[in-house]
């Protein structure tokens, strides 16, 4: 069957991409280490013969949503500026509008993503 050596060879390359991306991020990690030291944020370029290599540490920022709320009065007209509301699809609630004439379809674009595969044993 067609299917079955397809699915064999998909589900090998899939393994072989998880090896690579894990070794890919230990490399990743320890040139990143020696390059940035104790930099916890911004970059730093360094040479090595021809190459030149840039790394960057990275610090990823979070809003508590209850907590914001809470103290929201509090903060400064400057403060608030800092906090951005991104309207978010909620897909459920909105599929059930997708064969009526609302309005809201209008403000929303669909498109096809990549389809997913999952195989069980």
């Amino acid at each position: 069957m067609k299917n079955a050596r397809m699915i064999k060879e998909w589900q090998d390359l899939k393994a072989q991409i998880e090896e690579l991306n894990l070794r890919e991020r230990q490399i990743r990690a320890e040139l990143c280490q020696e390059i940035l030291g104790d930099k916890l944020e911004g970059s730093v370029t360094a040479r090595d013969g021809e190459m030149k290599i840039t790394a960057t540490a990275i610090l990823n920022r979070s809003l508590d949503q209850a907590v914001l709320e809470s103290v929201w009065e509090e903060l400064s007209w400057e403060e608030q500026q800092c906090v951005e509301y991104k309207p978010k699809l909620k897909v459920k609630a909105y599929k059930e509008f997708e064969a009526t004439d609302s309005k809201l379809l209008e403000a929303v674009t669909v498109k096809p993503g990549m389809a997913q595969l999952r195989v069980a044993t």
